[in-house]
Parts: C-alpha cells; sequence; structure tokens
C-alpha cells in the first residue's frame, strides 16, 4: 500500500494565506512603531529646543540692565510678535558694557538677535532703535521652528501688559516676562514666567 508523503495544493494555499495575513500585520505593526518613533522624536526634539529657548531668556531677563546703571533709557519693550531687551554685557572685572538682544516671531519661527556689546551710549541708542523697528530679523538665529502660537506680556504697575511703549524717556523696569507658545500640530499653549533682574 501507498501512502503520498506532503502537502495537497489546497492545503499549501491555506498556509501561503495565513503567511500572508502574518507579514500583512506584522508590516503595519512595524510601520505603526515607525511613524510613532518619527513623531516622538520630533516632539523630542521640539521639547529640548524650548528649553534651550527658555533658559536662555531667563539667561537673558536675569542680566537685564537696571535704570541706575542707565538712567531714562528703557531695558525691555514687548510688542507683536518682538521682545526686546538691553542686556549687561560685562565682563567681570572690566569696564561696563551693554548690548540689545530682541526675539523675534515670524514666519512660524522664534528667532534672538544679540547685538554687539558697546559702552557708547549713542551707539546703544541707535541699536535698541533698530531692534524695536524691526531691523534684526535677516541677522539673528533661528531657535523654534513650527511656532503656531507666540505671544507675550510684562508685568508692570501691577498688572499684565501685551505691549510696553519705548520711548526714549521710559525708565519703568517690568518685574516679570510670560511668554506663550504652541507648536503646530498641538492645541497645548505652553506658558512659561520669567523673572526680570537679577535672582
Amino acid at each position: 500500500m501507498r501512502t503520498d508523503a506532503g502537502f495537497t495544493l489546497i492545503e499549501l494555499l491555506v498556509a501561503l494565506c495565513i503567511l500572508a495575513m502574518v507579514a500583512v500585520l506584522g508590516y503595519r505593526g512595524l510601520d505603526g512603531i515607525v511613524r510613532a518613533r518619527v513623531a516622538l522624536s520630533a516632539d523630542m526634539d521640539q521639547l529640548q529646543g524650548m528649553h534651550l529657548t527658555f533658559a536662555q531668556l531667563q539667561n537673558d531677563c536675569s542680566r537685564i540692565a537696571t535704570s541706575a546703571e542707565l538712567p531714562g533709557r528703557p531695558t525691555m519693550a514687548v510688542g507683536e510678535g518682538r521682545i526686546t531687551i538691553l542686556r549687561d554685557a560685562s565682563v567681570d572685572t572690566g569696564p561696563p558694557q551693554f548690548e540689545v538682544v530682541a526675539y523675534t516671531f515670524a514666519n512660524s519661527a522664534l528667532t534672538r538677535f544679540e547685538s554687539k556689546s558697546t559702552r557708547n551710549l549713542t551707539e546703544l541708542d541707535a541699536l535698541w532703535q533698530a531692534a524695536i523697528a524691526g531691523g534684526t530679523e535677516t541677522k539673528g538665529i533661528a531657535l523654534q521652528a513650527d511656532v503656531e502660537l507666540a505671544g507675550a506680556r510684562v508685568w508692570q504697575n501691577g498688572d499684565w501688559m501685551k505691549s510696553t511703549a519705548a520711548p526714549q524717556t521710559q525708565a519703568a523696569t517690568p518685574t516679570a516676562l510670560s511668554v506663550e507658545l504652541r507648536f503646530k500640530g498641538h492645541e497645548r499653549v505652553v506658558n512659561k514666567v520669567f523673572l526680570v533682574g537679577p535672582m
């Protein structure tokens, strides 16, 4: 009596169908893992950039020039899509020097500009006016991309203000700065408050 060993055509087709289904399910699972990893990596990059941005902003706010150092001059101004800070750039025991730092929100990006340090008050006033007028965007360094919503307010005279006038006679320095950021693809708004002045 002869018995044939092996699979029948039907059994082979069933096995191939099962193998194809397992392969499709495995591919979908792997594709989902890869997509999740790419999204998580992008979020981590944004989070790291945000931490670095906030650390730099905190440093700039803590080194803001005081009214005693520069009497009769503004040291911080907040406007539509812009934060301008007059920062003390003195080095240890060296002579006092100052620089203008400007943060701008434009074209879905947050950019930081830092002027050269100077002791010349006339030159410093010109740098301040250029930053207020918006002539620093092309010279700045991009800190964050894909910024969908960005806003800033200052705590001044017992209230949060969305803008501050910046005439050369202004001497009052805000005591706190609030910055709001929202990134593309995210609904949550990140709000951070910085104390202004030496800590």
